[in-house]
Formats: structure tokens, C-alpha cells, sequence
């Protein structure tokens, strides 16, 4: 304990008489930020700046504000980051190996435009980009099925509720949630002679009228279908038509089946996954977005025990409804590469990226073998690789590596902490500035150029 005060006193603290109490040492690092030194010190705290070859560092075991030396940095952990904020559903990878999540608002021959929850708007020149991933993925929990059903929304009719949680019931239950664009229900439906069930999603009312704007998964003796009521003066347009071979897929008759439903209403696209298979994906396109928030399970039948709900999980879906394929190994080519969901490479010239008024993007691709244009929608894109020039230059050297929430790290020179803000100089992105509650760590990085 002594050789541990001499160090915290001596290397660090540019205060020469500081009597630092035992008590106070023992502070558990999980309190605010944790500082970390060369020395092997770790002291726990706030950073209140980072700046001119200091870091005012205000700790519990010191009641002035201790002065440490920036050079002896280590590592700087920010525990308190938010790390559900300003989810990016497309990661930007430059030629140093840095990642961006963003979203990417505009392509030329020239640069590449991105906006992000951390560091504002970017331009960044398209000879210093590696790739760009779509369709990243993250979910957050909006709703799970474990609480009584007189707690949903509404409920109509007779409904309880098993240990194993598991909805029993006939007539119907709403819950009213704050549905995002992107949402995907999960749950499991049970048996014992024939099922006569319906399932309203994105749903303006509580009501089980059908006739209301919303969609609707309809599963009976005669199958499984999605339709689409526009409102109450319309009838229903058919979305998706299973039969119970398609259901069943070859398998004998069973009594349970579980349905994975994800939804896009900004983009009119259906996902329907049976069973952990996938179906199928489709497209509204004839009419405008939902833009209901009842959710609503209703069994048609007078049986109790021909509707089983189990397991009900509602998510919303950042990035794509369905997982996209992705090649780790992919490294750029003399050419521009798309690569789309499913996997199929187009090598070319990556003319743009479009957005119409409804602010769906589209990639345009210009084949090396051909002539024609590719218009590829956001949702079929995987990976842009951008062709990669001969003899390209080392990266700059850099001082510290950032790293923010949600998987991006900068390698960074000269950071200063002031306030809610970190200022420092990118190499390639040039002057940054990064809001501190989306840092999850400052470290020392490598004076050796990066590899490319």
C-alpha cells in the first residue's frame, strides 16, 4: 500500500502535497470513469479535462482535483457511455482499418457523405474508403410476454395465463407499445385440434375487427396468410398465401408451430420465418405506411385450448428484417465490388447512392462486363468494396485509439476532453469532434504506421 501511494503521489500528481486517506484508495473502479497509467495505477473518478499535457482527474480519494501527467495515460474507460443510443445499421471501414457506424446519405465520384450520432455529418474522400457494410444488425426489447393479461392493453373475452408463461385463451389481447419502423414478434402457437387464430401488427385500434388499418396473419385449417386491410372502407389485399404443405414443409401434421414475423412498414417489406425456416419476403408496394401501435392476438375459435401463446418476444430490428450475407475475408479489389444480400458479387464502377422522396436509398452500379446500370434498393445490398490504389502511402502515424459505442474505434491524434466533447485530429477524416457520452475508451495506440 505505501509503494502504491509513493506511485499515485510521485509520477502522477503534479500537486506536491497531497495526503490521500487508505480508505479513499480502496475505491471501487466501477464508480464513473477508470484511469489507468503506465505505472499500473488504476484510479476511478471523473474526468473533468484532457488538455495541454494534463488530466484534471476529480476522484473520491482526493478532495482537490488530482493533476496527472498526460503522457502516463494508459487506458480510459467510460462506463457510463450510452450504448443504446445512436444505433447505425451501416458500418464505414477506411484504408487504415478504422470503422464508423453511420448512415450514409450520399455517394459521388468524388466523396462519400455520412451522418452519425457522435460525430455529426462527414465527408470523406472515397479513395481512403476500404468498404461499406449494410444492413448491421441490433435489437432492442420492446415488449416480452410475461405479465398477466389483465395488465395488456385491452382484453376481451377469457384469457389466463400458465407458470410457464403461455396465454391461454379465446376472444382477443391487445398491448399498445411505441412501435419504431423496423419491429419483429417472435412467438410460439400451440394446439390440440384446429386452430382458428388471427394476429393484427401495426394495428391503429384495439379492435379484432379486421377492417381497420393494419396487417393482419390469418392461420386456419386452410393455411397461413398476411394480409393488408388500408382502412375501413376497403377490403383486405393479399400479402403472402401459404398452404398447409408449405407450412408443413414435408413434416406430419403437428400441433405447435413457431412464427418469427419481421417487419419493415417504411419499406413495405414482410419477412416470415416458420419454425427458424425462411419463407419468404414481400413487398407492399400499392399502398402507404402504417402507422398503428396495437398489437393484437385473437383466437377466432370457442376452444380456449385451440390457442396457446408462448414465449411472445417484440423487438425492434436496427438494421435489415433478415440477416445478410457477409465475407470477413473481403479485401478491395482494382475494381469497385457489390456485393448483395444473398451473397453474388458485381465487380464495376460504383456510380452513386440516390435517395428518393420517401428517403429510400438506391446503389448505382455500373458492371465492368456491360453497359447497363444496376439500381440495387438498400435492402439488397451486403458489402461496397471500393477499388484500392496501387502503391498507396502508409497511413499516418497516430497517438491513442477511441473507441465509441457500438463496435466504431478511431485511431485519433492530439484528443482533448473539454466538457461533454472530445476534439482531436483524424488522420484521414482531418479535425473531429466526438460527444463524449457515446466514448467507451481512450487508449495509448501505436506510433508505427497502421497496415493497410
Amino acid at each position: 500500500m505505501k509503494q502504491l501511494i509513493t506511485t499515485l503521489l510521485t509520477p502522477l500528481v503534479i500537486i506536491p502535497s497531497l495526503i490521500i486517506p487508505l480508505s479513499l484508495i480502496l475505491v471501487s473502479p466501477a464508480h464513473g470513469d477508470i484511469l489507468e497509467t503506465d505505472h499500473g495505477d488504476t484510479i476511478s473518478g471523473t474526468v473533468e479535462s484532457l488538455g495541454h499535457g494534463t488530466i484534471v482527474f476529480k476522484s473520491p480519494m482526493s478532495p482537490q482535483a488530482l493533476q496527472i501527467k498526460a503522457s502516463a495515460l494508459k487506458h480510459l474507460t467510460f462506463p457510463h457511455t450510452n450504448k443504446s443510443s445512436h444505433n447505425h445499421s451501416e458500418v464505414l471501414t477506411l484504408i487504415n482499418g478504422d470503422t464508423l457506424p453511420c448512415h450514409v446519405t450520399s455517394l459521388d465520384k468524388e466523396q462519400l457523405s455520412v451522418t452519425t450520432g457522435y460525430a455529426g455529418s462527414l465527408n470523406v474522400d472515397r479513395s481512403k474508403i476500404r468498404s461499406l457494410s449494410f444492413g448491421i444488425i441490433s435489437e432492442d426489447v420492446i415488449f416480452i410476454g410475461n405479465e398477466p393479461p389483465e395488465t395488456w392493453t385491452h382484453m376481451e373475452g377469457d384469457w389466463t395465463m400458465t407458470d410457464d408463461q403461455a396465454y391461454e385463451g379465446k376472444g382477443h389481447l391487445a398491448q399498445q407499445l411505441p412501435l419504431p419502423d423496423k419491429v419483429r414478434y417472435q412467438y410460439d402457437l400451440s394446439w390440440q385440434s384446429t386452430p382458428n387464430f388471427a394476429f393484427r401488427f401495426f394495428a391503429e385500434n384495439n379492435s379484432a375487427a379486421s377492417k381497420q388499418n393494419t396487417y393482419e396473419l390469418i392461420f386456419n385449417s386452410e393455411g397461413m396468410e398476411i394480409r393488408r386491410y388500408p382502412d375501413n372502407t376497403q377490403s383486405a389485399l393479399r400479402v403472402i398465401s401459404l398452404s398447409p404443405a408449405d407450412i408443413q414443409q414435408g413434416q406430419k401434421p403437428k400441433k405447435s408451430i413457431n412464427i418469427d414475423l419481421r417487419a419493415d412498414k417504411s419499406e413495405g417489406l414482410i419477412s416470415l420465418y416458420l419454425d427458424s425456416t425462411f419463407i419468404g419476403t414481400w413487398e407492399d408496394e400499392t399502398i402507404s405506411p402504417t402507422n398503428g401501435n396495437y398489437t393484437i392476438f385473437h383466437n377466432r375459435s370457442d376452444q380456449k385450448t385451440n390457442c396457446v401463446i408462448s414465449n411472445i418476444a417484440i423487438t425492434s430490428r436496427i438494421g435489415s428484417i433478415n440477416s445478410r450475407f457477409y465475407d470477413k475475408d473481403a479485401t478491395s479489389a482494382k475494381t469497385d465490388i457489390l456485393t448483395d444480400n444473398e451473397g453474388d458479387n458485381i465487380s464495376g464502377n460504383l456510380i452513386e447512392i440516390q435517395s428518393d422522396d420517401a428517403n429510400k436509398r438506391v446503389v448505382v452500379h455500373q458492371a465492368k462486363h456491360s453497359q447497363d446500370l444496376f439500381r440495387v434498393p438498400e435492402h439488397r445490398l451486403s458489402t461496397l468494396l471500393f477499388a484500392k490504389e496501387e502503391n498507396q502511402a502508409p497511413s499516418p502515424r497516430f497517438s491513442h485509439m477511441l473507441h465509441i459505442n457500438n463496435g466504431g474505434k478511431l485511431q485519433i491524434n492530439q484528443p482533448e476532453i473539454t466538457g461533454d466533447q472530445l476534439s482531436a485530429i483524424h488522420p484521414i477524416l482531418g479535425p473531429l469532434n466526438v460527444s463524449r457520452t457515446c466514448i467507451e475508451s481512450l487508449s495509448k495506440g501505436n506510433t508505427e504506421p497502421a497496415k493497410q
